[in-house]
């Protein structure tokens, strides 16, 4: 509990600063400024995943501290080496989607392969502070990716508008960060020497080859689902509908974004050390947990949705109201089974992890060809997204509660399982 009360520290800050500033952001900027930040967001969310391996989540697994770090100099290798080729990966595909020739066409290429290589490392080493305990670093690093994006939008916003200001601000944070981690990191365990060469970090790359091959895999397909709304549509409507979606998703993803994911992380960190009686009484406690948590607010956002809208962020976003309420119950439901994506990498059940990634966006693909093929608004198709989406946390979160019942491959002679 006290793990998590740390990593919320950092949240809650990020959150009210987040909180504090909408209101004067969806002022400054309009609709189809929300429509290019979510394309770039939509795009390297796609490639952060593509260009690290997914072998930072390793870096929790292994006993001894010299694997874990080793690891860790992995998956910071395959993350510069796989941005390399990112340039040339966005402007091939932007040929046939409209988000990817948003960046393009904007000249956004090289400061979305600088956003990607500096969100993979902090990913990095965030797991390994993860590790070491170092939950204040971890706390630290939400607060000052959440003061940089807030600040220089503000400013930006007001002296220096552009329509790349959300952009190169949420760039710009990341940058800030990965300086952070680099200093943390020298300044708490630099005394802790260590020879490594590329045969010491070759013993990572074929022990934990299920992680790029599987858990990258069914990541990549988790992400493509979740940006397939932007995506796809682009395609068929406006920027200012765009717009409206993207504000919208983002202000009610909010409480996913800053406690979910940190709950998450501890959770993992819990259940791996745990057992499988154990874990199963975690899983419950932390999914109702958060179902109680996020249901009042849920409800008092359906109900008065418009002027929740009208009155915070301006007349303009009224017509999201919709929206929201249609988006709602999905919400709810991610945010309470949110931890279940922590069960596969702890069982090391990556292939089923993917299988079910296969699943959902099996889902995903068939609400879109039925929305569009109905020649469905855009309201309509959102609602479908959404019930498919439903579908899929519920039985991605049955599947995971069996799977806290067998025991964790480190448990068993320390030989792996598929």
């Amino acid at each position: 509990m006290k793990n998590v009360l740390t990593l919320m520290s950092g949240t809650v800050i990020a959150q009210i600063l987040s909180v504090l500033a909408s209101p004067v952001l969806s002022r400054l900027f309009s609709p189809e400024d929300f429509a290019l930040l979510a394309s770039f967001t939509s795009v390297t969310s796609l490639c952060v995943v593509f260009c690290s391996g997914k072998y930072e989540m390793a870096i929790l697994l292994p006993e001894k501290e010299k694997d874990a770090r080793n690891i860790l100099r992995l998956s910071l290798a395959v993350c510069a080496a796989s941005c390399l080729f990112l340039p040339f990966l966005i402007i091939g595909i932007s040929r046939f989607n409209e988000a990817f020739n948003a960046l393009a066409a904007n000249n956004l290429v090289l400061v979305a392969v600088l956003f990607v290589l500096c969100s993979n490392m902090c990913e990095s080493f965030r797991y390994y502070f993860l590790r070491r305990k170092q939950f204040k670093a971890i706390s630290s690093r939400t607060v000052v990716v959440s003061l940089t994006t807030v600040g220089l939008n503000l400013l930006c916003g007001y002296f220096f508008y552009s329509h790349k200001v959300f952009v190169t601000s949420t760039t710009a944070a990341q940058v800030v960060a990965l300086i952070l981690y680099l200093f943390l990191f020298f300044r708490l365990f630099g005394k802790e020497k260590q020879h490594w060469s590329f045969a010491a970090i070759k013993q990572p790359l074929l022990r934990y080859w299920k992680f790029p091959a599987f858990t990258m895999s069914g990541q990549l397909l988790n992400s493509l689902t979740l940006n397939m709304p932007i995506l796809v549509l682009v395609n068929y409507f406006s920027d200012t509908m765009i717009g409206l979606y993207a504000f919208v998703y983002k202000i009610a993803s909010l409480p996913m974004t800053v406690i979910g994911t940190n709950v998450t992380q501890v959770f993992m960190q819990r259940v791996s050390q745990s057992s499988p009686k154990e874990q199963k009484k975690i899983f419950l406690k932390t999914s109702a947990a958060l179902f109680l948590l996020i249901l009042p607010p849920a409800v008092i956002g359906v109900v008065f949705a418009p002027e929740l809208l009208s009155f915070v962020f301006g007349a303009k976003w009224i017509p999201a109201a919709t929206l929201a309420r249609l988006m709602a119950p999905m919400l709810v439901i991610r945010f309470a089974t949110s931890p279940v994506t922590a069960i596969y990498s702890i069982k090391e059940k990556n292939i089923l992890s993917f299988i079910y990634q296969v699943v959902r966006l099996v889902l995903m693909i068939a609400g879109f060809v039925i929305a569009l093929s109905l020649e469905c608004s855009f309201e309509m198709t959102i609602f479908i997204n959404s019930i498919a989406l439903i579908i899929f946390y519920l039985l991605d979160y049955v599947t995971a509660f069996f799977l806290c019942g067998i025991e964790n491959p480190g448990q068993n002679n320390g030989k792996e399982k598929i």
